[in-house]
This record gives C-alpha cells, sequence and structure tokens, in this order.
C-alpha cells in the first residue's frame, strides 16, 4: 500500500536539537506513566528513522 515506516527526513545534527524541544515540552509539564531521559528520546528517533541511503 506505500505506507511508509519511518521518516527520512530527520537530520542526524537536528536530533539533539529535537530531543531538547520534546524533553522541554513533556517533562514535567503533562501527567505521563514515565519520564523520559536523553536516551529514551534518542532511541525512539532511531526507531523511527529511515537512513539515508
Amino acid at each position: 500500500m506505500g505506507i511508509p515506516t519511518g521518516f527520512d527526513c530527520i537530520k542526524r545534527e537536528d536530533v539533539p536539537r529535537i530531543i531538547r524541544w520534546a524533553d522541554k515540552e513533556a517533562n514535567p509539564l503533562y501527567p505521563v506513566p514515565a519520564v523520559w531521559e536523553y536516551a529514551d528520546f534518542e532511541k525512539l528517533i532511531n526507531a523511527i528513522s529511515i537512513p539515508k541511503k
């Protein structure tokens, strides 16, 4: 069906900034079952990123 399995637009050099933004937005402004650390955000971004060819 052509449904993408991830994103190819995430640049490696942008990952630290994306993580800082996500951390600032989520921790601790909203009640959540878990508070993520840098490594947790990085693992998620790596899981949804499609390596550029």
